[in-house]
């Protein structure tokens, strides 16, 4: 008996299925074509729900040979929200997660403020506040959004203790714009969009800096583009 664990990569199906029957052929075990498009379906529909719950989501593809030539699976979703991911990597400390620096273009954005003190900057999903905290030491009022309990934690501590001009709204913020403004003059959203599954939670980032961004204000986010050549419209 084994056990595979795999990230829940839709687009992987026909790696997954190929790791399936070198494994299975390992342990004495040769499925027919029949078989094996059954097997794809089933991870098929799996992958697709584990995906849409979140991009941290794995999942597990159990089996064992009780006798003979014949194998039983099976294939169970591990789901990991995105707090809980960002949480358990507090936990462990492997490594650096986000980088300990700023972005470079959001330092190039904000370094253009004649007064820092009057450009309010909300960074949304802040991890552990390498952009905030270096955008609060340089002078400006920031809000950091962060949906994981343990490294809102770690900007509320740090802040503190420099006494910075950081607020930290611990939640979703897509879920509504109760408690916050609508002056920003720039939106951070680093490593942020490539956690969507959704055009519309895409759209809902537009519309949230539609709503929260001061006239002339600026929303700087980052995505991973598909393929070469490829350009947004």
């Amino acid at each position: 008996m084994g056990q595979i664990t795999v990230p829940a990569v839709p687009s992987l199906i026909d790696e997954y299925v190929k790791m399936c029957d070198n494994i299975f052929a390992s342990v004495g075990v040769q499925y027919s074509p029949e078989e094996f498009a059954q097997l794809k379906t089933v991870l098929e529909t799996q992958l697709d729900e584990a995906y849409r719950t979140s991009s941290r989501s794995n999942i597990i593809i159990s089996f064992h040979a009780p006798f003979g030539t014949a194998l039983n699976y099976r294939v169970n979703i591990e789901s990991v929200t995105m707090a809980g991911h960002y949480d358990g990597w507090v936990a462990t400390k492997e490594g650096s997660l986000f980088g300990i620096k700023p972005d470079a273009r959001v330092s190039v954005l904000a370094g253009e403020a004649a007064e820092p003190g009057a450009c309010r900057v909300l960074d949304i999903g802040a991890g552990t506040g390498r952009n905030a905290l270096a955008l609060a030491r340089r002078g400006h009022p920031v809000d950091a959004v962060e949906i994981a309990p343990k490294l809102a934690h770690i900007i509320r501590t740090e802040a503190q203790r420099e006494s910075l001009d950081v607020r930290v709204i611990e939640r979703d913020v897509f879920a509504t714009t109760d408690d916050v403004r609508d002056d920003y003059q720039l939106i951070v959203a680093s490593e942020l969009v490539p956690d969507f599954r959704t055009t519309q939670q895409l759209r809902a980032m537009f519309e949230l800096a539609a709503h929260c961004l001061a006239p002339g204000g600026r929303l700087l986010f980052n995505a991973f583009l598909p393929r070469e050549g490829y350009i947004p419209d």
